[in-house]
């Protein structure tokens, strides 16, 4: 049964809230396993695959993304503003984390890659749309807005250090076509200069095809199966990536004074597991990938037990 909420929310019934996880996680997990089952059968290299994602697929949902996201929340200053200042207090919570863990160099990349940044798009955009309806999407459609720029130009920063030190991240940051895909799209949505219509339509098909291959890519790392070597390491980061991110994103909204269904859906879109792409961006600068791939797979499947809770919590209390 739905009904409404007292902030203008939708509440989800316990069955409607099973069908939302089946309809949104189901087709993730089949599509990995798809994935995992082509590798299996035919050996192919996953190289080839990640190659085309970084420098073709990735630049171009981005891109299709930021030029044509119609933002639509009453508040997008204050919720960008939120979003920012959380992902720096995750990030340090997270450094500090990594430390008194006794992380090498490797080792911390991928840590803070994978407990950083959560899986805004493919998972929180149709959650938030079934939690809290229309006004929750356009409300998740800015925060996806603005972590696809945080997530994967900071997130390639985060992921290049784990081999190279001074300058040298921010360099190899930006000799990726992600990031000049980023500032394309910032420039022709700030301006009155439109694409030409092929264009345009080439670079949505290719965008089309960006998130079925991340999770073709992330079955083929699932190969050798999933590992708990450095359980330490991955307990706490999906911990504060489902538990700790939420809890500090209700802090966060306090402090910039978000409520109702722009609070409600900020926290639940903080507490989601942990990005698909950041496997993308550890394969490319060797930032222990296997640690982030078996991060990524076991968040998604802890956020079964804890997005329920998270998401009934916030409707009844926030």
């Amino acid at each position: 049964m739905i009904t409404s909420g007292r902030s203008g929310s939708i509440r989800l019934g316990k069955r409607n809230m099973i069908s939302a996880f089946v309809d949104v996680l189901l087709p993730v997990f089949l599509v990995t396993a798809v994935g995992m089952t082509l590798r299996l059968r035919l050996r192919l290299s996953a190289s080839p695959f990640n190659q085309v994602m970084l420098y073709i697929l990735s630049p171009a949902l981005v891109f299709h993304f930021l030029r044509t996201i119609e933002i639509e929340s009453a508040s997008p200053t204050q919720i960008i503003a939120a979003v920012c200042l959380l992902t720096a207090v995750i990030l340090l919570i997270s450094s500090v984390v990594g430390r008194l863990l006794g992380h090498d160099r490797k080792t911390q990349s991928a840590f803070l890659l994978a407990t950083t940044f959560p899986n805004a798009g493919n998972m929180a955009l149709p959650m938030s749309l079934l939690a809290f309806g229309e006004t929750g999407l356009s409300i998740a459609v800015t925060i996806f807005a603005i972590q696809s720029i945080l997530g994967w130009v900071l997130g390639a920063f985060l992921a290049a250090r784990s081999t190279s030190v001074g300058l040298a991240p921010l360099k190899e940051t930006l000799r990726l076509p992600i990031t000049w895909a980023i500032i394309t799209a910032l420039f022709f949505r700030a301006s009155d200069v439109s694409l030409p219509g092929f264009i345009a339509e080439s670079v949505g098909m290719l965008a089309d095809a960006a998130i079925p291959m991340m999770l073709i890519i992330l079955g083929f790392q699932l190969d050798n199966g999933v590992s708990l070597h450095r359980w330490p390491t991955i307990v706490l980061s999906v911990f504060i990536r489902l538990i700790g991110a939420g809890l500090l994103a209700y802090g966060t909204t306090i402090i910039f004074g978000l409520s109702g269904v722009v609070q409600q859906t900020f926290v639940m879109v903080a507490a989601m597991p942990t990005a698909v792409y950041t496997i993308i961006l550890a394969k490319k600068f060797n930032a222990e990938p296997r640690l982030v791939t078996n991060i990524v797979v076991i968040s998604t499947f802890c956020s079964l037990a804890t997005l329920a809770p998270m998401i009934a919590l916030v409707q009844t209390w926030l």
